[in-house]
This record gives structure tokens, C-alpha cells and sequence, in this order.
């Protein structure tokens, strides 16, 4: 498919754009904004037990998962896209991708160990204030704040990212 092959083109232009990035202080965020694989999520309850804890903090939180099977994606989730959702062009079609791309979440968290040019896309199209995501070497990094945790899962990766926001909410 012809979007597949333009995706890598879409998002180095769009991590090329000048939009304003900035980060608050994590007490005064109110949209938090979280995508992963759906691989990611069904391995493990730590995602769903880390929004519920930032949404416990009153924190907005929207999620959007990454299917490979595209068969499935209307069947789990309704904020859920696939590569199927790309156009010819290689833009988004999904409404759900738009909107989330578009929302100008205060951080934006990337919660899977492994790369995906597909979400790494819809992130660097993102007009979140700040995102944040797993140390990658391989790619033109498009990610305000690159967190390297010891423990290469997708538990010590929350546990860092919390880690890392708990910092920005005390300032230090």
C-alpha cells in the first residue's frame, strides 16, 4: 500500500513543523492523552491501572490503541485505529485519529517498548504541549522528554513516566 510507504515522509515533516511545545506543571494539566498497541494493552492491566490513577488525580485522560489485526478494531475499542485507516496518500481517515491528533493534550504519553511507525505518526502530528515516550535511537526523535528505564517493560516504562511527571509536578 502506497500509504504505508509515505508514512516515514509524513511524520519527519511533521515533526519538522514549528509548533509550540512547552510543558506545565504536571498539578496544573488537566488532558492527558495516552497511545500504545493494543498488544501492549492486553499484556498487561498496568496501563488501565495507570489511568486509573491519573484519572483519580482529576486528571481527562483519552486513550487511542494501535491494532495490527484491523479486523478487530471496531470490536474492542471505538478510539481504536489500524493501518486500514490510512488513506492512499498516507493520511489518516479514522475521525478518532483526528481528533485525537488534533487535541492539544498538556502531555501526551507513548506507552509501548517497541517502535511503531504508525502511532510514532500520529504523535509527531500531535499538537500536544509535550510528549513523552521510551528512549529511541533509530528514528528522528520527535519526543520532547525520552525516558530510559531499567526495566525494559511496559511496567517500569509507567513507572518512570510517573516517576519523571511526579518531578515536573514538584519542580525539582
Amino acid at each position: 500500500m502506497l500509504g504505508s510507504a509515505l508514512l516515514p515522509y509524513h511524520t519527519r515533516r511533521s515533526s519538522q513543523q514549528n509548533i509550540r511545545r512547552f510543558s506545565c506543571s504536571f498539578v496544573e494539566a488537566n488532558n492527558i492523552g495516552i497511545i500504545c498497541s493494543y498488544h501492549a494493552l492486553i499484556n498487561d492491566t498496568v496501563i488501565e491501572e495507570f489511568i486509573e490513577l491519573l484519572k483519580d488525580e482529576g486528571k481527562k485522560v483519552s486513550l487511542l490503541v494501535f491494532h495490527e489485526d484491523s479486523s478487530q478494531t471496531s470490536q474492542v475499542d471505538s478510539n481504536s485505529f489500524s493501518k486500514r485507516d490510512l488513506n492512499f496518500f498516507g493520511y489518516w481517515k479514522n475521525d478518532h485519529v483526528k481528533v485525537f491528533m488534533d487535541k492539544e493534550f498538556d502531555f501526551l504519553l507513548y506507552l509501548d517498548i517497541d517502535y511503531n511507525p504508525f502511532i510514532s505518526n500520529v504523535i509527531a502530528k500531535s499538537k500536544a504541549h509535550c510528549r513523552m515516550g521510551i528512549y529511541q535511537e533509530e528514528p528522528k526523535p520527535f519526543l520532547e522528554l525520552m525516558i530510559k528505564p531499567e526495566n525494559k517493560s511496559i511496567g517500569g516504562l509507567i513507572d518512570e513516566t510517573y516517576n519523571y511527571l511526579g518531578k515536573i509536578r514538584n519542580n525539582d
